[in-house]
């Protein structure tokens, strides 16, 4: 095990390169001491100008502020920087008494001179406080990830794996967002550990990089679980659990499953990633079954439920409702509608800590229920692609008469599928499948924009009406009535 960083050294760092980018060329506190007003603004500019960038360079290294501020998107240094202006990092203050000897231009001068340096420290927010940010975040985690301590960002830590006690249990994987408050790590089976800051407190690095279970490993876990009557088969990057002697049945039909959907996206230019670790389904013998096995589930489930998936666990389970003549059967349906939603979890599609809209998650599963999306090359006409009904669902409870400005409602409100399910569901196929038939590359965008939220954020109606017209646009009346439109021209068989 290797031992953690000292957080000392990476604050004294960044003070070291702030005052080196200011102190050298001006020497600040005797220039604010003998320049007149517009000399004192002068240097105001070059405070703001020249500390971010002195600091940001000290912590590149041991930061990884490389990657955010110079990989990644500009949407994403745009988060970073506008969380440095919403903190107003005060803390800056003392680095800058420090090392640039205000105190001595403060203590001497008049009262009301200090009073407008004052003014100008709350101003400017003193982004060099970033330093201090940094200190406390390291001092209490005891790991490298400053940034995300304070923005909640996941994709720029280190690909480590790290283990963590915590009430008597170890908990080992990657650290995929490191908040103020909370914990989220990525345990080697998959799972999601949502666990309280201090936590980190003990923490320690057990390999350079995350190593998921080994298909045996996760095979022996799963049997060790599950019991007897079971076995575990893999097929690509499934691990799927069925009742023993049906290997032909399910494990094949997983693998093709996450092909086609890997497929789907490729052809639209939607990049997918690979999973960090292998996906596990449970098919249960019956209902009965189903049901003792869902308890402890967030939502309950009984006999009415035919399958799930949760984000937390990774899980997806369903149960064996019999052999049926059809190719796609009931059984077949709900197979693809959780899988959907567990394959666009661990893909990038959707983000696992950051839920996507519903509509949006809803939309894509209802979708893939079609043979034509889910199975393309034996079913490759419009129609094959066409989720019947859901398309009638549409028709029957979306009548622009009894939901006039659905669009923005859809969009702005979940608590619409608690309210009207029927509705909820058909619009959120109905959206989706518009979307992706006739604006492929700005659907894959929005898709994963909303992916991209920082880590347990919930975002209000009005951003998320945001979010989406800044990709399709804002002329509401407009893309409800082509949407419509679109819906009504499809054809009938």
């Amino acid at each position: 095990m290797s031992s953690l960083p000292n957080y000392r050294r990476l604050f004294n760092a960044g003070t070291r390169a702030r005052a080196a980018a200011l102190y050298r060329p001006h020497r600040i506190a005797c220039y604010l001491a003998k320049k007149p007003g517009d000399g004192r603004e002068r240097v105001r500019g070059r405070v703001r100008q020249h500390c971010l960038v002195g600091g940001l360079a000290a912590l590149r290294g041991q930061c990884r502020l490389s990657c955010s501020l110079g990989k990644d998107s500009s949407d994403q240094r745009e988060r970073v920087f506008i969380g440095v202006r919403q903190h107003r990092l005060v803390g800056g203050l003392a680095a800058l008494c420090c090392f640039l000897r205000l105190s001595c231009f403060l203590g001497k001068d008049s009262s009301d001179q200090r009073e407008r340096v004052f003014i100008g420290v709350r101003q400017h927010r003193l982004v060099g406080g970033l330093a201090a940010l940094c200190c406390l975040a390291v001092m209490v985690l005891g790991v490298e990830y400053c940034l995300a301590a304070e923005f909640g960002t996941a994709g720029t830590l280190p690909d480590v794996m790290v283990a963590l006690d915590y009430q008597g249990t170890q908990y080992e994987g990657k650290p995929l967002v490191i908040g103020d408050r909370r914990i989220l790590l990525l345990g080697r089976d998959g799972r999601l550990w949502d666990l309280p800051a201090t936590a980190g407190n003990r923490a320690r690095q057990t390999a350079s990089a995350f190593r998921p279970y080994s298909p045996s490993e996760m095979r022996a876990a799963l049997l060790r679980e599950l019991g007897g009557g079971f076995e575990v088969s893999g097929a690509g990057c499934y691990m799927v659990a069925h009742p023993v002697g049906q290997h032909d049945r399910w494990a094949d039909r997983f693998d093709e499953f996450y092909r086609s959907f890997v497929r789907y996206f490729t052809v639209r230019g939607i990049v997918v990633d690979p999973p960090p670790a292998p996906l596990v389904a449970i098919v249960c013998r019956d209902a009965e079954e189903f049901v003792r096995r869902s308890a402890g589930q967030q939502a309950p489930v009984n006999a009415a439920v035919l399958g799930w998936y949760d984000a937390e666990s990774n899980r997806l389970m369903i149960y064996d409702r019999g052999r049926q003549s059809s190719y796609f059967t009931s059984t077949e349906a709900v197979l693809v509608h959780e899988a959907t939603h567990q394959a666009a979890f661990n893909t990038g599609i959707h983000s696992r800590w950051a839920m996507p809209p519903r509509w949006v998650a809803e939309g894509l599963a209802t979708m893939f229920e079609a043979p034509g999306v889910f199975d393309a090359r034996r079913y490759p006409r419009l129609s094959d692609r066409i989720n019947r009904m859901r398309c009638d669902d549409f028709a029957r409870f979306c009548d622009p008469q009894r939901t006039p400005d659905l669009l923005r409602t859809l969009v702005a409100d979940e608590s619409l599928f608690a309210r009207h399910p029927e509705t909820a569901y058909a619009a959120a196929w109905a959206l989706s499948f518009y979307l992706t038939e006739t604006m492929p590359a700005q659907y894959g965008r929005y898709v994963r924009s909303t992916a991209e939220r920082p880590a347990w954020h919930r975002p209000s109606p009005a951003e998320r009406l945001r979010q989406f017209a800044a990709v399709f646009g804002d002329n509401w009346p407009l893309l409800e009535a082509r949407w419509r439109r679109f819906i009504a021209e499809l054809p009938n068989r």
